[in-house]
């Protein structure tokens, strides 16, 4: 059979040499028929006979009457019920394409359906699973819609909502309402059917198809977490399955690699693509087929190598694209779209334009009209084309403004307020603060598509643009609140609802109106979209999507586009005055409480300072974000070794301080006690802590905090005695910690305590001890920080098990007053210098109000000696009530220097480790 499938392949879309190279080997095929692959070769057989058939006069009959003898069980060696059927729907697509619809739907509904329906209401089960088999053959089949819309129908009235055809149905229509990015539709479908599935037919290749389609919905509308974890089951279930079927598996496996790098997860990319690869090694004849499928993996991979910064990254990604061809490249556009975005970063002209021109032809082939892709397109023109170029990025706004696609609407604001920086920088203030908004809700329910689009590293350049704006403008407090946006963005995870966090910077009443108005034209224009749905659906089953024109829709777009351009007009005419102010900022401050908020450029570092009384300073440093760099990173050498010199340590830290922070401690007022700080960039490995002004170090002078993104309305705090777990033993990853022993007893001082050590300490130990609600956490054992991202980087357990920190945020930590983190580098920010994967940020995320972290590593004897003289400085504190504050840290802090002032003790490697976090 090899030889044959060999010989096929050979002269690709010959229907007679194809006959010619299998006919000889369909008895031995028949006989093999539970094999997939001898079914593959038999469905390609029958496929090209068809072909043949349909260059004869009387080509409906004959397809007929083919299929009339495959529905027959005589023969010596008749057909498994469930292939049979998958070959009458292949000749019944062939009777579609030579008469008229109607003519095929009745042969299908006499020949097939009648006939199946009346054995399912019988109670036979096999003709129940081999119709399921005849429906999932149209999975994919676009054009298909309308039909199986009506047998959908058809079925539902006839058959219990739990049948395997009414299930496989559901499958059929889910793909479609995907394709047709009507993802809402398409859960409200294979939501229910995967229930019932699982309940009706467990263990069942009919589970695992649902559960696939459903998977790739979740995907579509934002809960890619849920869908790795949904389509892991289909990929297990698959690879133990007997026999084998390797076009599934593979498919399993690539659709894994998809999601996971949506998830950052590049590791698991490569791993899944290899196992997608390993599927089509080890499918004999249908190795060739399945590889052809596993384009997704390779393109996964290839993307993965491109954001991961490899060498010839993005010629490779491109290799990887020219295998497809426009009809295929609605599997990966959002690639396409990544690509583009990478040549242009990079300046690469010759990649630019294959970008652009393959672009270009997904969305001409694909994008229906009103559909939110369309607007890509617009902004295609817009660069091709400047006398239209206001006119297209406005008609991409109008299309985003639908609310069908944020990340759509958020790359269309950006190219229209980056036309008007210069001529219209409150216009561009405007459209840069709706493109946060978009953002954020597209990061907040996103789809793996979405992640490429609306990825920080796409958009950062543009947020800190807006800061600029702002700064330029004297708009100082919608500058600070755009710094805390982009923090709280970089910081996003994905399946965490961002709800939680403070988001996008406020609009002044101008600005309002001018969001209003955008808001009121996306909405017509969905409202007619809606309407037109039929329609389209009709002319997209005759045509492919990106043909169809209809004048309503241009007509519709029109006129949203000119409500939009005269809003914009208007605003515009507003801007000319100065700018009324925005919102109070949402963090209020006390008396004795400042904040400053850094602002680290290429060439020079901003400050925002913010007192009590609301007033907000603008300071410029001349410190370059290189200069910072290699000066903090001396610094933290220093820090980091006990056998530094103080005076070398005291030297960069006064030098620090004279460049940081003495040109503004001069305009604090003098009740200041408290300094909350929000560092950005590479400021985020300062422990400010530590500076030095010649006389005193600053956590002397006052306490320090750096704001970090979290929870805005926790809900009631935790009153629950203090949860201690550690690990002691020389188990798993890390070496033996005996000092966590004396830290976990420190803890024995509140009464109630709830404490674990080694064994005791394992992931359902730390799970039911945060069910209890303690209002005081504190975990003592070995972190690992990898740049791999957050499912390579882990707290090791007691037990030697190690939990990543996307399932450690996940426990239930809402409600938790304070968790000290006595482990290296808890603190720490990746390697970006944002936080997004440090088990501080992690944990604010996840709801814990206030965390005491570490900057680097410090010893286990002398990390327990700091921790046990912390909680003695506490021992008068109900912890179950009390409101933690950073003045704790700072109390610890100055009884720790007068404690050793003059010994080794005194440096800062020893207590300027830990930074509190609120």
């Amino acid at each position: 059979m090899s030889e044959a499938a060999t010989r096929m392949r050979a002269r690709p879309g010959d229907a007679n040499a194809c006959v010619q190279a299998l006919a000889p080997v369909e008895t031995l095929a028949a006989r093999r028929a539970d094999d997939e692959r001898a079914a593959w070769l038999l469905l390609a057989l029958h496929g090209c006979r068809a072909m043949q058939l349909k260059t004869q006069p009387d080509a409906a009959a004959q397809l007929r009457r083919l299929g009339n003898g495959l529905l027959s069980a005589e023969g010596v060696n008749p057909l498994p019920a469930e292939l049979r059927m998958r070959l009458v729907a292949t000749l019944w697509l062939h009777l579609r394409a030579v008469t008229t619809a109607d003519e095929a739907a009745a042969w299908l509904g006499q020949r097939v359906l009648a006939p199946a329906m009346a054995r399912i209401q019988a109670g036979d089960r096999p003709a129940e699973l081999a119709l399921a088999h005849l429906i999932e053959s149209f999975y994919g089949h676009q054009p298909l819609l309308p039909d199986m819309e009506a047998l959908s129908e058809q079925l539902l009235q006839q058959l219990d909502h739990s049948a395997a055809p009414v299930l496989a149905m559901a499958r059929v229509l889910s793909v479609a309402y995907r394709r047709a990015d009507r993802p809402e539709r398409a859960l409200a479908l294979i939501e229910p059917a995967y229930h019932r599935a699982a309940k009706a037919w467990p263990g069942t290749d009919l589970l695992a198809w649902i559960e696939s389609e459903r998977a790739l919905v979740l995907d579509h509308t934002g809960r890619v977490q849920e869908a790795a974890e949904s389509q892991q089951r289909v990929a297990d279930y698959w690879a133990i399955r007997q026999p084998r079927h390797w076009m599934r598996g593979a498919r399993a496996e690539y659709n894994l690699a998809s999601q996971q790098l949506s998830l950052g997860r590049y590791e698991a990319v490569m791993r899944h693509a290899d196992r997608a690869e390993a599927w089509a090694l080890d499918a004999g004849l249908l190795a060739d087929q399945v590889r052809t499928e596993n384009i997704t993996a390779r393109v996964s991979r290839a993307v993965a190598m491109l954001r991961l910064g490899r060498p010839q990254a993005l010629q490779a990604l491109r290799e990887v694209l020219m295998e497809l061809d426009a009809s295929d490249f609605f599997l990966q556009s959002q690639a396409l779209e990544e690509f583009f975005v990478a040549a242009e970063q990079q300046d690469d002209q010759d990649m630019i334009a294959w970008g652009r021109q393959a672009l270009q032809r997904f969305l001409d082939h694909w994008t229906a009209p009103l559909q939110s892709d369309r607007g890509l397109a617009h902004l295609l023109q817009a660069r091709r084309e400047p006398a239209r170029a206001e006119t297209a990025r406005l008609q991409a706004v109008a299309l985003g403004s639908m609310g069908r696609d944020h990340a759509v609407e958020a790359l269309a604001l950006v190219e229209a307020a980056a036309a008007r920086t210069d001529t219209a920088p409150h216009v561009a203030i405007a459209m840069y603060k709706r493109m946060c908004r978009a953002l954020h809700r597209a990061r907040a329910d996103m789809s793996s598509s979405e992640l490429i689009r609306a990825s920080m590293s796409r958009y950062e350049p543009h947020l800190r643009r807006l800061i600029a704006l702002l700064l330029d403008q004297g708009r100082l407090t919608e500058a600070d609140q755009t710094l805390a946006f982009l923090q709280e963005e970089a910081l996003y995870e994905p399946g965490r609802r961002q709800s939680v966090m403070r988001g996008p910077p406020s609009l002044n009443p101008a600005e309002r109106r001018w969001d209003q108005a955008v808001d009121q034209a996306g909405a017509a224009l969905l409202k007619q979209a809606l309407a037109l749905e039929p329609e389209i659906d009709r002319l997209t089953a005759q045509q492919p999507a990106g043909s169809v024109r209809l004048a309503a829709a241009d007509e519709a777009l029109t006129q949203a586009t000119q409500r939009i351009a005269a809003a914009t007009d208007q605003l515009r005419a507003e801007g000319r005055g100065r700018a009324p102010p925005v919102d109070e900022p949402q963090d209020r401050l006390r008396a004795g409480q400042a904040q400053l908020s850094y602002i680290v450029s290429e060439q020079r570092t901003d400050v925002l300072l913010r007192s009590a009384s609301g007033a907000t300073r603008r300071i410029q440093l001349p410190l370059s974000r290189a200069q910072l760099a290699r000066q903090i990173q001396e610094f933290r050498r220093s820090l980091e070794r006990p056998d530094s010199t103080l005076e070398d340590v005291l030297r960069q830290a006064q030098a620090l301080h004279r460049q940081l922070l003495a040109p503004l401690l001069r305009h604090l007022p003098a009740d200041v006690r408290e300094l909350q700080l929000r560092s950005d960039g590479v400021l985020r490995y300062l422990p400010f802590a530590a500076l030095h002004d010649g006389r005193n170090f600053l956590a002397e002078r006052l306490s320090l905090s750096q704001r970090s993104p979290g929870v805005v309305s926790p809900g009631e705090l935790n009153h629950g005695a203090p949860l201690g777990l550690g690990h002691a033993a020389a188990l798993g990853r890390g070496g033996a910690l005996p000092a966590v022993s004396r830290e976990i007893d420190s803890l024995r001082r509140w009464p109630g305590a709830t404490l674990r050590l080694d064994a005791g300490f394992d992931a359902e130990a730390l799970r039911a001890g945060l069910a209890a609600r303690p209002a005081f956490v504190h975990l003592a054992s070995h972190f690992n920080l990898d740049p791999a991202g957050d499912a390579a980087t882990y707290l090791q357990l007691g037990n030697g098990q190690v939990l990543s920190l996307s399932e450690l945020a996940r426990l239930p930590w809402r409600g938790v007053r304070l968790a000290l983190l006595s482990a290296c580098e808890t603190g720490l920010p990746d390697h970006d210098g944002r936080g997004a994967s440090s088990l501080a940020g992690a944990l604010r995320l996840a709801g814990v109000q206030q965390v005491m972290a570490t900057h680097w590593r410090i010893a286990d004897t002398a990390a327990a000696d700091w921790v046990t003289a912390f909680y003695a400085g506490l021992a008068d504190t109900d912890l179950r009530q009390a409101h933690p504050s950073a003045t704790w840290l700072a109390a610890a802090q100055r009884r720790w220097l007068d404690a050793h002032r003059g010994s080794a003790l005194e440096h800062p490697h020893y207590w300027a480790a830990y930074t509190w976090f609120d």
